[in-house]
């Protein structure tokens, strides 16, 4: 202890006298462990803690693969596997929607998602007040309907729960809240998100491939059921390699060789 002691107080001078050196070492000490704090803070809840829903082990990430890569899906994709649907008891798209909600003449841009009606079902979460999408709020054209988060319920309505029901104005556009989700849930797949939406993409002219329906643009999440194990959800395409193609011919060629390998899912 008497050696440890002498080498400490000899460290202490020694930084004592090369200010300049020490103030760059705590600087960049601090910087190295407030980085790797933020970057664990990040990962941790979706690469090492389980996600905070109902039976989270069984919702999974569907990619599109093909050439030695991945890609997110296009929507008639997500159709056929909708369709052909063995293993999931939900499947949903989604993408980022970016809106601006006027209201008391106050402007404000918020951080959103567009998404399938089955999203929430997917997660195993549903809205405090009011309702789900249901899937006639996918259709084309569909309703204007929102179901907002929390935070934003509290914070733009007072907590008020007569807004279910009532329109709000997003993009210059009425939309009736349908439904609050709970305090505390947590959307990890997009933490700023507090307001939902339905995608409501066109189902018609399936076999023409210049259409944004088959732009792969969206990403896909399923809830296995009960019983099915990764592997046979990762074999969803199975049935669909053969058959696939023999509906949309007109999107024979470099599409079909990659649809073709079928997805990978995590």
């Amino acid at each position: 202890m008497t050696t440890v002691i002498q080498d400490l107080r000899y460290g202490v001078r020694m930084l004592a006298k090369s200010s300049g050196f020490t103030l760059v070492a705590v600087i960049t000490l601090a910087l190295g462990i407030g980085a790797n704090a933020a970057i664990f803070s990040a990962i941790s809840p979706i690469l090492i803690e389980p996600l905070p829903y109902p039976h989270s082990s069984r919702i999974m990430i569907i990619w599109n693969v093909f050439q030695g890569g991945r890609s997110q899906l296009a929507f008639h994709s997500f159709r056929e596997m909708e369709a052909r649907n063995r293993s999931f008891d939900a499947l949903a798209i989604l993408e980022p929607w970016q809106a601006t909600m006027s209201r008391s003449a106050e402007l404000e841009r918020l951080n959103g998602q567009q998404v399938s009606a089955g999203y929430f079902r997917v997660l195993g979460v549903s809205p405090t007040l009011g309702r789900d999408f249901q899937p006639s709020d996918d259709g084309f054209p569909g309703p204007k309907v929102a179901i907002l988060g929390y935070g934003l319920w509290q914070r733009r309505f007072g907590g008020d729960g007569a807004v279910v029901g009532r329109p709000i104005t997003l993009d210059g556009d009425a939309y009736t809240v349908v439904g609050i989700m709970p305090r505390g849930f947590e959307n990890v797949l997009a933490p700023a998100t507090e307001i939902w939406s339905p995608t409501q993409y066109d189902p018609s002219h399936p076999g023409d491939p210049t259409t944004s329906e088959w732009g792969n643009r969206l990403r896909l999440i399923g809830r296995r059921r009960a019983g099915v194990s990764l592997e046979q959800a990762g074999l969803i395409s199975t049935g669909l390699r053969a058959r696939q193609w023999q509906s949309f011919p007109a999107c024979a060629g470099p599409r079909q060789a990659n649809f073709a390998r079928g997805w990978a899912s995590r």
